[in-house]
């Protein structure tokens, strides 16, 4: 895998350093596949087959580099670096000048709550007690305005929908996506959804009239385990209705993730969950499962046991055909932790009409309104503004999968271990000459 091309154009060849001693860089992750040994490196997003040749276990001499066509390979490609050099701080000012001339002008990013309103009341929600407002028709046409003015030109636009169960506010997308043809913006969909409001007529305008590209449907694991959590107000066979109406999206061509929040509680439920959607899901093409702990369960002592079992489940799943999503790009630099950090290109617009980088829009962090654009230029920038690496994160083989993004809530105690198995199955992916979330046999 070649070089990433943004990383190739800011991080050219480095050049032999006559007076150096070098080491490798703390950027090589090491792995194997099929019998085969490789090394990715994180920074460059540049993976090589070592093809029988062994890495140098110590310092290298500028001499031996010289004599010596592999090493020479491996110091231009930044997979030897000198002994001296502070390779946290070559990132830091790597990624900043990258998200400079990055900077987009314009959005193509628009996360929309058209409601807050949802027929389930799942247990981990976060929106819990949150005033259940839907967007009003004022709110609605001031949207359309505000995403015309702001649009990055000549651009194809993606509407994220969120919630609340964005279905609930059905009327409210068909007249902002309306109002995207009127203005000739181009654009395209994606959602969230607990996909219980689905029907097959709705799939052909999600797929024609919304541009759904894709969708990401959230299901607990086991149906007493669903029914419990989801919590809906009436229920009416969710468990089972919900895979058949999954089957009428990939009719229209629409992706699905089926994402299952899970702690130690539902995860013995993962296999049979597997089972329960292959067999009520005859064409997978297009649907991958995903297996994501709950925030609370991932700071237990059993973490490392949950992650287990849901690097197994995730097996299970590509053997039973479903795609495999992994959190990890190993051929994106990564220019931002999330949507969040995101200064100019991505916003999070609430049903009231209300602008926030993060889409939990936790109240008092609004950072303006569709009215007036930004007002509250400190909540702005205590999103924008580029963190300073956690000292425990600064040898991090994977620090450039996560960014010097210090400023999310969650912290995760397990992460290098978690990334470093999310890695290698993405790599395979991509070593075996398709996306990671294809399935097969990466895990």
């Amino acid at each position: 895998l070649k070089k990433n091309k943004t990383a190739a154009r800011f991080i050219p060849e480095q050049n032999l350093a006559p007076d150096k001693v070098y080491k490798l860089s703390q950027y090589v992750f090491p792995f194997d596949f099929k019998g085969k040994e490789y090394i990715f490196n994180t920074l460059t997003r540049q993976c090589c087959e070592l093809d029988g040749y062994n890495l140098p276990a110590g310092s290298v001499s500028a001499e031996e580099i010289e004599s010596s066509k592999e090493l020479n390979e491996l110091m231009r490609g930044h997979f030897l670096v000198p002994e001296d050099k502070d390779e946290c701080a070559f990132y830091e000012g790597i990624y900043k000048l990258i998200r400079a001339f990055s900077s987009k002008k314009g959005c193509d990013l628009y996360t929309i709550l058209p409601t807050v309103a949802c027929n389930a009341r799942c247990v981990y929600c976060y929106e819990e007690g949150r005033r259940q407002v839907t967007m009003t028709p004022e709110i609605v046409e001031r949207t359309i305005e505000y995403i015309a003015g702001t649009v990055k030109p000549d651009t194809e636009i993606c509407l994220a929908w969120f919630g609340g169960e964005p279905l609930m506010g059905e009327a409210v997308i068909d007249r902002i996506c309306g109002g995207m043809e009127e203005k000739g913006i181009g654009f395209y969909s994606t959602m969230i959804s607990n996909g219980s409001y689905i029907t097959a007529a709705l799939a052909e305008k999600m797929a024609k009239k919304w541009h759904l590209k894709n969708i990401q449907i959230s299901m607990d694991c086991g149906e007493s385990a669903y029914i419990r959590r989801k919590n809906y107000y009436s229920y009416k066979d969710y468990y089972n209705t919900i895979p058949e109406n999954i089957n009428e999206l990939v009719k229209k061509g629409i992706s699905v993730v089926i994402r299952c929040n899970v702690d130690m509680d539902t995860a013995e439920n993962m296999p049979g969950f597997i089972d329960h959607c292959a067999r009520l899901i005859p064409d997978k093409t297009g649907v991958a499962i995903q297996f994501v702990p709950l925030n609370e369960a991932r700071l237990e002592d059993t973490a490392t046991e949950l992650w287990d079992k849901v690097f197994n489940a995730m097996k299970l799943s590509a053997e039973a055909g479903f795609g495999v999503s992994t959190t990890v790009d190993p051929l994106t630099f990564k220019h931002n932790s999330c949507m969040a950090d995101d200064a100019e290109g991505s916003v999070i617009i609430s049903a009231d009409g209300l602008l926030y980088k993060c889409e939990h829009c936790t109240p008092g962090t609004s950072y303006g309104d569709i009215y007036n654009g930004v007002t509250e230029r400190d909540n702005l920038r205590m999103f924008t503004e580029v963190g300073k690496v956690r000292e425990k994160c600064r040898d991090c083989v994977f620090l450039p999968d996560c960014t010097p993004f210090a400023k999310c809530p969650i912290i995760e105690p397990h992460c290098r271990e978690v990334v470093e198995r999310m890695e290698r199955i993405a790599l395979r992916g991509a070593i075996s000459g398709k996306a990671a979330q294809d399935g097969g046999s990466v895990c």
